[in-house]
């Protein structure tokens, strides 16, 4: 085994103790994660794998291959927080592997360090960690990129042609047409700009783009028969219409609001982030072939997403693996008296105190002087990244490519603690769903009706937990209704918020002491909680 295998085989290890660590004990995200977790789980207990539906759902609705890798994971290992964020941690392992192994024929070792670069900063392993579409995006997005590269590279395309139209077919129905304009992009820029422009026609289009599109066509179409179109035309119109000529949901932000994500991202690194862009730039003007393609790269997976309205940081995350490439080309220059890197560590200076300030800031916010205990470890492997090689022996580091080490394990060690050490206490604040179906299990039948009345933010967690138990569910907001039903016969649990559970008290003075549950940071917040109260139908019923 060769000794860049080796250093692969090792690296792939820690990344994937990265991503698996405490996947099976943080609670559910919300919106976004737990809301595939529900739909997920009723195509696994009904078998039906066409309909998406689970109660506050419907907003996070998509093409189906992100719900059936989940919905397959539950099939092996039951429904759990692990087994819904497993395919997601694959994917980003893939992601990884494909990195190093499609590039380290022309960039040799230079790929491994791209890979772990990636690895190491601080948004992509997120993407294995939460079980989002994006991680699933960014796989398929990177084997695009590289199909294309190898096929106006290589003397004989062999089958990368065929490969760059499977990642396109399966990213468009991953989410949609997004990895469309991605692709379409830089392989317009490279027909435009790169000298091997000829070679792209071996990618045979007119044959590829709609046997492409055919997965998604055949899913639609079935899909459309069930519903007669509802479902999809939604979905068009959500994820297509609204966000290309305008926003959704706030989500917008102004040109340049990617660079800032990346900044963060990237911090570990960004003192060489910075002169890499310069060096691709002057790549360009030179007409380097290499910096043409990975411009037309960076072009469709971020720039062109700096245009659109509709911005959430996920929506460039194609960029992540080129400019990983960017940063181990970078490590091979030498930083003595470069302007580039002295700019480069002015921003990673002020960008990483004002991490520094924002987690001990927020720690001390809710949980006070004890909680700022880990915030400080973390700190500690910023500023490490940030100035380690600076005070390290030229001994221990025998060359420019050897410094990646430092700013690579600031970065990991990062992630370890935040997950390690932070996180239990974040999880901690988010645990009222499981709390509250713990305490209805002991309170209520499982033929109880749960009445959702208090709708702050709609957290398909909720729905999700107490639907282990249960299975009917009604959303209600109204008092008078809500008096109705806990007066009614059938067993009912509510699940209220403050001024609804004041009104049942007024209305009927019998009414037992609700069970309270604090929502986030709710002691900071008079009324964020919910109160959990159970009619007389439904203790009678579970008395007998």
């Amino acid at each position: 085994m060769d000794r860049s295998l080796k250093l692969f085989l090792w690296c792939l290890a820690a990344f994937t103790v990265l991503l698996l660590i405490r996947n099976a004990s943080t609670p559910l995200w919300d919106q976004d994660e737990a809301a595939y977790a529900g739909m997920a789980r009723n195509m696994w207990e009904s078998g039906d794998w066409l309909t998406q539906e689970f109660v506050w759902a419907e907003i996070h609705r998509k093409p189906p291959w992100h719900l059936w890798a989940i919905t397959f994971s539950y099939q092996i290992f039951g429904p759990s927080e692990f087994a819904l964020r497993l395919p997601s941690s694959l994917a980003l392992l893939g992601m990884f592997s494909l990195l190093w192994w499609g590039f380290k024929r022309d960039w040799g070792e230079r790929s491994l360090w791209a890979a772990m670069i990636l690895a190491a900063s601080f948004f992509a392993p997120m993407l294995g960690k939460i079980a989002l579409t994006d991680g699933w995006l960014l796989l398929w997005e990177m084997l695009c990129l590289l199909s294309l590269w190898r096929t106006i590279r290589d003397e004989k395309s062999g089958y990368w042609p065929i490969w760059f139209w499977v990642g396109l077919a399966m990213g468009i129905l991953t989410k949609g047409p997004s990895i469309i304009l991605t692709a379409g992009m830089a392989c317009l820029l490279v027909l435009i700009l790169h000298p091997a422009r000829r070679n792209i026609w071996r990618l045979h289009p007119w044959f590829g783009l709609p046997l492409a599109l055919l997965p998604l066509f055949l899913w639609g179409y079935i899909a459309w028969q069930r519903d007669d179109g509802q479902m999809i035309n939604w979905m068009l119109d959500w994820y297509i219409f609204k966000r290309t000529g305008g926003t959704v949901l706030g989500q917008s932000g102004p040109p340049g609001y990617y660079l800032g994500t990346i900044l963060v991202a990237f911090l570990p690194f960004v003192q060489r982030l910075i002169p890499a862009l310069g060096g691709l730039i002057t790549g360009v003007r030179r007409r380097q072939a290499e910096d043409l393609f990975l411009l037309a790269w960076l072009s469709g997976s971020w720039l062109l997403w700096e245009l659109i309205p509709s911005k959430l940081p996920a929506y460039a995350i194609g960029a992540y693996p080129v400019l990983a490439l960017l940063i181990a080309r970078q490590f091979e220059v030498p930083v003595k008296g470069l302007l580039g890197h002295k700019i480069g560590f002015g921003i990673q200076a002020v960008l990483s105190a004002a991490v520094v300030v924002g987690l001990i800031g927020g720690s001390y916010y809710l949980w006070g002087w004890m909680g700022i205990i880990v915030p400080i470890l973390l700190a500690i492997l910023i500023l490490g990244a940030l100035l380690g090689h600076r005070f390290l022996k030229t001994s221990l580091l025998s060359n420019e490519s050897q410094k990646a080490w430092v700013p690579i394990i600031g970065g990991f060690g990062f992630m370890l603690i935040l997950w390690l050490g932070l996180m239990p206490g974040v999880s901690a604040l988010r645990e009222a769903p499981i709390k509250i179906q713990a305490y209805l299990k002991n309170a209520a039948p499982a033929n109880s009706t749960i009445v959702l009345a208090n709708v702050q933010g709609r957290p398909p967690s909720l729905p999700y937990y107490l639907g282990e138990t249960y299975d009917s569910f009604l959303e209600q907001r109204d008092p008078a209704t809500l008096l109705g039903l806990y007066v009614s016969k059938r067993p009912m649990a509510l699940i209220l918020n403050k001024d609804q559970y004041q009104y049942l008290q007024q209305q009927q003075p019998d009414l037992p002491e609700a069970a309270i549950f604090p929502l986030f940071s709710s002691d900071r917040i008079e009324g964020n909680a919910y109160y959990v109260v159970v009619n007389d139908a439904a203790r009678t019923a579970n008395r007998k």
